[in-house]
């Protein structure tokens, strides 16, 4: 993993996922870049508006220096860079992703909306929509130690974007950790047998892409797919990871009592990765 995109905006919350990524950085010798976005309403492009985002701009610049140089310290084998782009904060992510390949982007969440907000219609939400970077929301509460194990849960339909097993085997094992791949289903008594084969034939897939790394794959038969998730969230050290392919599966994982109680209760980052072809 060569290089972290981290958007900021100076809370706390960012702030601590910034601290998360370059733990992260840290441990795969990754450059990190830290993004601010900022806005003033158009007015006509006045001259006074122009002026105040002249300025904005001066002061954002100055916050990130000051942060840069205090983590140079820190970090002194890492490569950190800055930017501020004068835009809305989901362009500027998006514009940053298509025009430099970042390997990661990091981001906070915060409080008992954490998660609510990234699945559901804030900035993280409408990134994950467009964007093909692997994205990692980190709770506010949740501090960067030692990881014991990356969880993916799946529903075993066809992954378009093997690149995305192949990735977190990749960070298991640079970590030498174990990855637990969680396949949930609803009703194994349902699935027709063209649906058995399909199901057999993408865990073969999946157990080449994982290959020489721990992991343990299991078929969990449950209709409370939040009992399921809850279960895993509940456990420290561990990154949670869900591919977005299209919205049912995800939306299965992130209707709104689920993200409420994940918020809640998880320990646990979560990585959204994108099946992209």
């Amino acid at each position: 993993m060569k290089s972290i995109l981290v958007p900021i905006d100076f809370s706390n919350c960012s702030l601590n996922a910034l601290n998360y990524a370059l733990e992260l950085a840290n441990h795969f010798k990754s450059d990190i870049k830290i993004l601010n976005a900022y806005h003033l309403p158009s007015a006509g492009g006045t001259t006074a508006i122009w002026t105040l985002q002249d300025d904005m701009r001066d002061d954002i610049e100055k916050e990130l220096e000051k942060i840069k140089k205090r983590l140079s310290v820190s970090y002194p084998n890492l490569t950190i860079g800055t930017k501020a782009d004068c835009n809305l904060a989901v362009n500027a992510i998006i514009e940053e992703t298509e025009e430099v390949k970042h390997d990661l982007v990091v981001m906070g969440t915060k409080g008992a909306t954490g998660l609510k907000d990234v699945f559901l219609g804030s900035i993280a939400a409408t990134v994950i929509g467009q964007i093909k970077t692997p994205l990692l929301t980190v709770p506010d509460e949740v501090h960067y130690s030692n990881l014991d194990r990356f969880v993916l849960a799946s529903d075993l339909k066809s992954i378009k974007n093997h690149d995305n097993i192949r990735f977190l085997a990749s960070l298991a094992d640079t970590f030498s950790i174990p990855v637990n791949i969680i396949n949930i289903v609803e009703d194994e008594e349902k699935e027709s047998l063209e649906e058995s084969f399909a199901a057999l034939k993408e865990i073969l897939k999946i157990e080449e892409d994982v290959e020489g790394v721990d992991h343990e794959l299991s078929v969990v038969e449950s209709y409370d797919i939040e009992k399921t998730l809850l279960h895993q969230a509940k456990r420290k050290n561990t990154i949670i990871s869900v591919i977005k392919r299209d919205r049912s599966f995800i939306q299965r994982i992130f209707h709104k009592s689920l993200s409420k109680q994940l918020a809640k209760h998880s320990k646990s980052p979560i990585l959204i990765m994108h099946d992209y072809n």
